[in-house]
């Protein structure tokens, strides 16, 4: 998944996808009518064209069988150099922690973060009018593709636990967390 002009997108695997349609007898006339699309952008998708994330969770219910590009977040073990290649304080302080981080760019979330047992998007983010929206986005992505989430707010203005099911967790707790356990009994408390 990526964000760029028009809104954020899916890599979808398109033979996945030409295959699992040619399964089900679907035409792309059908399909384009299920997805609110143009058959044109359903032949676009089959040669390898990127799909509004929108559309993407509807060619997911549709076909209920994973069809897009996967980003691999177990990297190998974590070493010093890996450590530095994290430019973010922030993100820093989560791999201090215990935790896998890769960072992203050109996401709508900052890192895919990693414990032992559950990935999470995490963002990052001022208390400003671009967080609701931001943890909306995150929160709506995590769902659809499993994974967990949460929204590390910089400045603690208010007392609010989650936005748009996402927790939130404050700079200021997380310089105080001793291990990753204290951020996910944190993110347990706070989830919707």
């Amino acid at each position: 998944m990526y964000s760029a002009p028009g809104g954020n997108y899916a890599k979808i695997n398109s033979s996945r996808l030409r295959e699992a349609r040619m399964e089900r007898g679907i035409s792309r006339g059908e399909l384009a009518s299920k997805l609110g699309v143009s058959r044109s952008a359903i032949r676009k998708y089959e040669e390898g064209g990127d799909v509004n994330i929108d559309v993407a969770m509807k060619i997911e219910e549709v076909f209920d069988k994973p069809l897009f590009e996967t980003v691999d977040i177990n990297p190998e073990e974590e070493t010093e150099s890996n450590r530095e290649d994290i430019e973010n304080p922030l993100l820093d302080i989560l791999s201090s922690l215990g935790m896998m981080v890769l960072p992203t760019s050109r996401a709508p979330f900052n890192a895919l973060s990693r414990t032992d047992k559950e990935a999470y998007l995490t963002g990052i983010e001022s208390y400003n009018k671009r967080l609701k929206k931001k943890a909306s986005i995150i929160s709506s992505v995590s769902g659809t593709i499993d994974y967990g989430c949460f929204m590390i707010v910089k400045e603690t203005k208010k007392s609010r636990s989650n936005i748009e099911d996402a927790p939130i967790i404050f700079e200021q707790e997380i310089n105080d967390f001793d291990s990753v356990e204290d951020l996910l009994g944190i993110l347990e408390d706070r989830c919707p």
